[in-house]
């Protein structure tokens, strides 16, 4: 839908509201369903020190990881809350558009009933030499 230099783009809106989705579902299948809203799933990266083969590296991991959960919790949240939104704008944007269609389309019919009744009056004036509308 695009007119005089404003437009929204309905597919743009869907495909960032599916690519966020995308990102949600990656990181439920890092951990445990419902995890990824508490940030526990970047935990789960640093599980095992054996994992990582050194002492140290496993504590930096794991320092990292147990410092950014809060921030991927955040994060996490705002992501679902931005998917309901955009998910409510493209509705939006759609009904709007369908409605409008919907009007105009009424209005397109109704102009064409009034000038098909009225159409064969105006004809006759003209052949018969009669006064033009």
């Amino acid at each position: 839908m695009s007119s005089g230099g404003y437009g929204v783009d309905l597919a743009g809106l869907h495909l960032a509201e599916h690519g966020i989705k995308s990102v949600l579902a990656e990181l439920r299948h890092l951990g445990i369903h419902g995890e990824e809203t508490s940030g526990r799933t970047l935990g789960n990266l640093a599980h095992d020190p054996a994992t990582w083969g050194d002492e140290g590296l496993y504590a930096a991991v794991y320092a990292f990881t147990d410092r950014w959960r809060w921030g991927l919790r955040a994060m996490v949240g705002d992501a679902e809350g931005m998917v309901e939104k955009l998910a409510d704008t493209r509705s939006t944007y759609e009904k709007a558009e369908a409605d409008a269609k919907e009007f105009f389309s009424g209005v397109l019919k109704d102009m064409y009933k009034k000038f098909d009744r009225t159409a064969p009056g105006i004809f006759e004036q003209r052949q018969g030499g009669g006064t033009q509308p």
